[in-house]
């Protein structure tokens, strides 16, 4: 079952118990660009989280890139301005076309909640 902006998907997130903390998504998605340097330098793709758990570079970068199969364009698109390019709100507001004000950030973690509930383990739930 794919919950690909669809009415479910808030339905799906409340009801269904996620594989990882949206809170530590968030800390990955931000670093995400750090991640992938070390990677590239030093050859570490395993990242162990605060609570104990490791989580595989590979697994987050296929999460972030899969955003758009499960939010909305206008959650997708803050995650990537406010997490991945960690722009201010507002100017990740005035990049999408909103009003400097518009609550871009809650656009963004709405959209982090959506892909912690989407991502069971490292696999992604389609």
């Amino acid at each position: 079952m794919l919950y690909h902006r669809d009415q479910d998907a808030e339905f799906f997130l409340i009801y269904r118990r996620c594989a990882i903390d949206p809170k530590l998504l968030i800390r990955l998605l931000r670093n995400l660009q750090a991640f992938r340097s070390l990677f590239l330098t030093e050859g570490v793709s395993a990242l162990t989280g605060p609570d104990g758990a490791v989580y595989d570079l590979f697994d987050i970068v296929f999460l972030y890139e899969s955003r758009d199969r499960f939010l909305t364009p206008q959650r997708s698109k803050a995650v990537e301005l406010v997490f991945y390019r960690d722009m201010t709100e507002r100017d990740a507001a005035l990049a999408m076309g909103l009003s400097p004000g518009a609550p871009v950030s809650s656009y963004a973690n709405q959209g982090a909640r959506l892909l912690a509930a989407a991502w069971d383990g490292s696999v992604l739930v389609a």
